[in-house]
Order: structure tokens, then C-alpha cells, then sequence
């Protein structure tokens, strides 16, 4: 929650979380306080995950479900695969509901995405995909026309795969930021010269987000409330 934002009452931020959780099945903590949302009303289980981003290859996150046994039934990979794929939705502005279809826990073959939105097909790359597995999913996904989203932790793969598929539309997509880390990342204040890059790559995301509210898709909202 932002200082400036009046904070929810306890059972709305519980029904905010609710409908969140019920679309995207995992959250982090840092996730749910950007929907101001109390992580401690839902459960929680910590794990360290291993991503690829501007500065280190592991994060120890907890991250929250509607049941715990979602929670202990999946890897932490698991875990942060749906957070991931989550984090592409908010990065899009596409309300939770059923327009929104993740599985991005399962093992998926071929030119199985992991999920979809309106006949798009969505993605989560945490960084683990070889050039070749890349661009094998790329050309699955794109071969008949569908629009694809493509949520990446790096900033800088972002950039050097959106150069070579234009009409893939990749997105950076830091699943694990907190309130105020996102605001230091989208201020360029985080460390090393990575930091203009993130920042660029989340104004970006904000200006892609309120592009599609224009053309008010199912699942979108405009910031004047109206919308599918």
C-alpha cells in the first residue's frame, strides 16, 4: 500500500485477495501489499527460488494461497512460476477472474503455454530457458497468429528478445518487489547500471497497461472504473 492510498478495511482486502488468489492461484507477499492486501490474512509458506535478474540468482519470498496444501503441494519452482505468471497479469492491468486461465505450475511440452488471456497466450520465463528452447516456444506460439505475453525477471532479456520476435509482446516482470522496491526500481534507484534499464522496462509495462484499458478488452478495467 502507498502512503498516499487510504488503506482497505480488513474483509475488503480479504475479498480483493480472495479474487486474486482465486484467478492466480499463488501470490507473494510483495504482491499482495501492491494490491493492498495484509499477506497475513491468507496462508504463507518461505522459500528461496532461483531467478535470473539484474543482481542475483536466488530470493527468499513467501508466498500465499487460499489452502495451504496448494502451498505444500507444489515446488518452490512451482510456486514461483504462478507468482510469475501473476505478476504478467498485474503488469497488464487484466482484472482477476475467469478470463484469465494460469496452469504455469504444470510441466508443459511442445507449445504448451502457461496459460492464457482471450485467446493470447501467456508466459513466465524466470531466466532457465536455453536460446534454443526460446526460440522453439517462440515459433509454437506465434505460428498460427495469436498474440503472446511474455513475462521476463530481466530487464536486459527483455530487451534482446523483443529486437528479435517485434511481435511478441515481453514484458519485465520482477514477480518478488514489495511496495517500495517497486518504487525504487520505477524511480531508477536501485544499484548498478542495470537501474535505468529496470526502470524504462516498468514504464513500459505501466504505458502497455494503460493502452489496452483504452481498448477496454474483457478483463479490463479503465481507470475511471468502466470497462469489461
Amino acid at each position: 500500500m502507498t502512503a498516499s492510498a487510504p488503506a482497505l478495511s480488513r474483509p475488503a482486502q480479504h475479498w480483493r485477495g480472495v479474487a486474486a488468489l482465486t484467478t492466480d492461484q499463488v501470490l507473494c507477499s510483495g504482491q499482495l501489499e501492491r494490491l493492498g492486501v495484509s499477506a497475513d490474512l491468507f496462508p504463507g509458506l518461505r522459500e528461496t527460488v532461483r531467478v535470473t535478474d539484474s543482481f542475483r540468482s536466488e530470493r527468499t519470498v513467501t508466498f500465499h494461497a487460499l489452502r495451504p496444501t496448494t502451498l505444500h503441494l507444489l515446488s518452490g519452482t512451482q510456486l514461483m512460476h504462478l507468482a510469475g505468471l501473476a505478476e504478467l497479469r498485474l503488469a497488464l492491468g487484466v482484472e482477476p477472474g475467469p478470463h484469465w486461465q494460469s496452469v504455469a505450475h504444470a510441466v508443459h511440452v511442445g507449445g504448451t503455454p502457461d496459460g492464457e488471456w482471450n485467446g493470447a497466450r501467456l508466459e513466465f520465463d524466470s531466466g532457465h530457458y536455453d536460446v534454443a528452447r526460446m526460440h522453439a516456444k517462440l515459433q509454437a506460439f506465434t505460428a498460427d497468429g495469436a498474440q503472446v505475453y511474455w513475462g521476463m525477471t530481466s530487464a536486459l532479456r527483455v530487451s534482446r528478445w523483443a529486437a528479435r520476435y517485434p511481435n511478441v509482446t515481453f514484458l519485465y516482470v520482477p514477480w518478488w518487489h514489495d511496495v517500495q522496491e517497486r518504487a525504487q526500481a520505477a524511480a531508477g534507484q536501485v544499484r548498478g547500471r542495470a537501474a535505468a534499464r529496470e526502470a524504462r522496462a516498468i514504464s513500459r509495462n505501466t504505458a502497455r497497461a494503460r493502452q489496452l484499458a483504452g481498448s477496454v478488452p474483457v478483463g479490463l478495467k479503465r481507470p475511471d472504473g468502466h470497462g469489461g
